[in-house]
């Protein structure tokens, strides 16, 4: 961004394409660059671990061996989870730190997301965007309650509060998605610095649709910081280029 003097969030890009990271750290101190960092590190080991599940699946995709990818994915954000919050309460300057935390798994020709916070993923198919998590802010939860707009949502003070984050209290809710790749689908995983200056997802998908990749998410960098630039920016666009050919599932 063009405000802050410090960038809080942290990513990650698996050189084999099989998860995809995006964390927005919050606390004083520079404590939520520790918090973004601790997150990817431990999601990032953790997933390295899967890797022959991940193959596995990808060679013959199966109802147990989804199962077993999704614990995989929830179980690694819970233990970021908890190795964020034992640090922010052992260490004082860390006390109260925590994280956004944003995951993409890539197995075959699915998708699994898991998601804490306000950061983003979006699906980009046949020139439409759809966000595919839900803010753990206040304002959102007003939103599902019928006490606020969408409209009204989008400026509330309320939309930068939140209500689940890595390791700032004993317990966090983990939201999971998934989806069904098509060739030709983009992914993009962002922080609030960026998406919170595209409310529309008809513009989302025009600058993802219309460029490639890196200069998709080069052009929405430059917009994010012309309008304000408040928070660090960060995002990954993921392209499908190929889908595997549907393997005959077997037996579980």
């Amino acid at each position: 961004g063009v405000i802050r003097d410090h960038n809080e969030d942290s990513a990650f890009a698996d050189p084999e394409g099989d998860f995809f990271i995006v964390a927005d750290g919050m606390g004083g101190h520079a404590a939520g660059e520790v918090a973004s960092i601790m997150a990817v590190e431990a999601v990032t080991a953790a997933l390295q671990e899967a890797r022959e599940e991940l193959a596995q699946f990808a060679r013959a995709p199966r109802d147990q061996g989804r199962r077993a990818l999704v614990s995989a994915l929830e179980n690694a954000v819970r233990h970021a989870h908890q190795s964020v919050y034992q640090r922010g309460a052992a260490e004082t300057d860390k006390q109260g730190m925590g994280t956004t935390l944003d995951v993409v798994l890539v197995a075959g020709s699915e998708a699994f997301v898991a998601h804490v916070g306000d950061s983003r993923t979006y699906l980009v198919r046949d020139r439409r965007a759809a966000q595919i998590t839900t803010d753990h802010t206040v304002a959102e939860v007003l939103v599902i309650e019928g006490k606020l707009s969408i409209e009204e949502a989008q400026i509330s003070p309320l939309r930068t509060i939140l209500v689940n984050a890595i390791g700032v209290a004993p317990d966090v809710g983990v939201e999971m998605a998934h989806v069904r790749l098509r060739t030709g689908d983009r992914l993009l995983v962002c922080s609030d610095g960026l998406h919170d200056y595209f409310p529309l997802e008809q513009e989302v998908s025009d600058y993802i649709s219309e460029n490639d990749p890196e200069q998709a998410l080069n052009k929405m960098i430059t917009v994010a910081k012309n309008r304000g630039g408040h928070d660090n920016i960060t995002g990954i666009v993921l392209e499908v280029l190929e889908v595997p050919p549907a393997a005959a599932p077997g037996p579980d």
